[in-house]
């Protein structure tokens, strides 16, 4: 997989825009790398309490003797790790859903749209905002293709739709599906139905939400940030 120098960005946008620009830039560019870091964080935390309260004992007690509890006690403590299995999944999402503006943010600066003769306000740069600033700029092409990969993105949205509805209404519950219809595994951990803009979302396992919309995001991150590189070492596309 190709590799962004992020270090090659800083200079380029010192060059270009001048340190008072690397400054603002420079949150933005660490943001990007280090929310797809929490990311992982969350989603192996959840694994792992998973992995103690359930998987490592399935070998000499059955699924449902581990999660059909009626002493208070266990009960207690099984609905604890939940919780926190619920609070890793539910972070894992969020972070990498903020990706998007943080790598909006990162264009923002980078292609110096603060700089221009109206720039967008302040609170109002997003990842569309941007997304449509680039969109008018046939110069800009190769930015506006990995940032439309991104939105277009099928998993990435459905991840976004879950984040945006635990956010502002209620939280899409992750909880077990214990013996799944079809499943290798005797459990697996699934984000709950809900409902959002008029459409109908079944269930779905978190596994399958979260890895391939990290996946979009990372990628989104690596090919925009070397579309800036190239944009920036380009002089004639200052012009």
């Amino acid at each position: 997989m190709a590799r962004w120098d992020i270090a090659r960005t800083q200079e380029l946008i010192a060059l270009r825009h001048g340190e008072l620009q690397l400054k603002l830039s420079r949150p933005c560019l660490r943001s990007v790398t280090e929310r797809l870091r929490h990311a992982r964080y969350h989603f192996q935390e959840a694994r792992a309490l998973l992995k103690l309260q359930i998987d490592d004992r399935l070998e000499t007690e059955s699924i449902h003797v581990l999660t059909w509890l009626t002493e208070l006690e266990a009960r207690d403590e099984f609905d604890h790790c939940l919780m926190r299995v619920e609070a890793n999944s539910l972070a894992c999402a969020q972070a990498v859903h903020s990706v998007a503006d943080n790598l909006a943010h990162v264009v923002h600066f980078a292609l110096g749209f603060n700089l221009i003769s109206i720039p967008p306000r302040e609170s109002s740069v997003s990842f569309l905002t941007v997304k449509r600033l680039v969109a008018a700029r046939p110069k800009y092409a190769a930015v506006l293709e990995s940032l439309a990969e991104l939105a277009d993105d099928v998993s990435f949205g459905e991840m976004t739709a879950i984040v945006n509805h635990s956010k502002h209404r209620g939280i899409v519950e992750p909880r077990l599906s214990v013996e799944p219809p079809g499943a290798e595994r005797p459990y697996h951990l699934e984000f709950g139905s809900f409902s959002c803009g008029g459409r109908d979302r079944a269930e779905q396992e978190v596994q399958q939400v979260l890895a391939p919309a990290y996946a979009a995001a990372s990628s989104a991150v690596v090919n925009t940030g070397i579309a800036i590189n190239a944009l920036l070492s380009d002089a004639e596309a200052w012009i």
